[in-house]
């Protein structure tokens, strides 16, 4: 990221929130403290304003909500602010309900679906986990532990360029097959819903506002911009 002419870099939790924000010798500029469903409770460097809010979202200073792709959340509730688009199959039955009551270890990055944040499962040593929106698309798991680190599709395999399974990871996967083809096919719809189909890094739309903005030669500050009424950044012309 890049603010009054300075690079920085951004340091996230295991569902996407911004921890901490360090400058460009790895000097800690800024450290966020938030509870378990998103309200900030230490902040130790307010002048110092990022976008960036819980779980990856967008957070909006006006109405202290953060906002994803369909719905806007709020931390104070704990809650949507609106009813799940696409109902029940969203998979909670309560409609406003944020992450089926676990903040901590599921996301929704679009508003429309509970993925699970990180852990998918853990076997003989071997860790296979998902970063949901802080990570990539194709949607895909990390396999940790008990030989080379390896990305794996919904079916297990490993991806294009990507080192094989060992011995001992191919007994993980398979344990967990039925649990990494449900969470990276939801996570797959989400990126969909998301891009349509665009390729890239998983964005929100707004973090792709502000890359074409980048790619057309704006300012790359991010005090130039502004969140409209729908949820897009936008260039503050010198008349704003």
């Amino acid at each position: 990221m890049t603010k009054g002419g300075q690079r920085y870099y951004l340091a996230y939790d295991q569902v996407g929130t911004l921890r901490a924000v360090t400058d460009a010798s790895g000097n800690a500029v800024k450290r966020i403290g938030y509870d378990t469903f998103g309200n900030v409770i230490s902040d130790s460097n307010t002048a110092f304003a990022v976008p960036f809010g819980f779980a990856g979202g967008l957070y909006d200073a006006d109405t202290g909500l953060i906002r994803f792709g369909y719905r806007d959340y709020d931390p104070d509730t704990g809650r949507w602010t609106a009813k799940d688009p696409i109902g029940f199959a969203g998979g909670d039955t309560d409609l406003y309900g944020y992450c089926l009551g676990d903040p901590i270890n599921w996301i929704d990055p679009d508003g429309l679906e509970d993925i699970p944040g990180k852990l998918i499962g853990k076997k003989g040593g071997v860790t296979i986990e998902h970063y949901g929106s802080a990570d990539h698309g194709p949607a895909h798991a990390h396999v940790k532990g008990q030989g080379t680190e390896t990305k794996i599709g919904p079916k297990g395999h490993p991806l294009k360029r990507q080192p094989p399974l060992s011995h001992r990871q191919k007994q993980a996967v398979e344990a967990y097959r039925k649990e990494i083809r449900k969470e990276l096919n939801k996570l797959g719809r989400a990126y969909m819903r998301i891009f349509k189909n665009a390729q890239g890094p998983f964005m929100f739309e707004w973090q792709k506002d502000y890359m074409d903005y980048i790619n057309k030669g704006y300012p790359t500050d991010l005090d130039s911009y502004y969140l409209d009424e729908n949820g897009r950044l936008k260039y503050k012309s010198p008349c704003i």
